[in-house]
């Protein structure tokens, strides 16, 4: 399927495509692309890609950046050395992050562990004839005819000390 319209042709030398989507400028739909997003010569062809520079942090001397280097702050000469230095000062201990110390959730954490653990000890002490009547090797349903509840509350209740 190609789109344009009969009878015309590109502008540009050399280009056979049909005129594509804006017929008053003349240009196929490859060209008019970059004509409309300005990165075409008079000719037709794409304008070369500008080189990208870098200063030097260390010796303050311009480089070419590579590609797809963004955030290189050292040319090829200073790189080995200047790597070095910040694997050593992170060896020390220079960058690391500082761990902070919360004093509020530690509490709060020892808070819980008490409360929770002074929970059980009362539930220990309220169900001691419950506990003692199982050691002395009762079922559970015994137990519960003696209490007047059901085997499964016992079970619950024995299960949660």
């Amino acid at each position: 399927m190609t789109y344009g319209f009969e009878g015309t042709e590109c502008k540009i030398g050399g280009c056979d495509n049909l005129v594509w989507p804006n017929k008053t400028l003349g240009y196929c739909n490859k060209h008019y692309v970059r004509y409309k997003r300005g990165r075409m010569n008079e000719d037709g062809t794409l304008p070369p890609l500008p080189i990208k520079t870098k200063i030097c942090e260390d010796c303050g001397i311009e480089f070419i950046l590579k590609e797809k280097a963004r955030n290189v702050k050292w040319c090829e000469l200073c790189r080995h050395e200047q790597y070095k230095n910040t694997q050593t000062d992170n060896n020390l201990g220079i960058f690391r992050r500082v761990q902070k110390s919360n004093k509020k959730l530690k509490e709060r954490y020892v808070e819980f562990v008490l409360n929770r653990f002074i929970e059980l000890c009362e539930k220990r002490a309220k169900h001691r004839s419950l506990l003692d009547m199982r050691k002395e090797g009762k079922t559970y349903r015994e137990i519960g005819k003696i209490c007047g509840v059901t085997y499964q509350a016992i079970w619950q209740k024995l299960r949660l000390i």
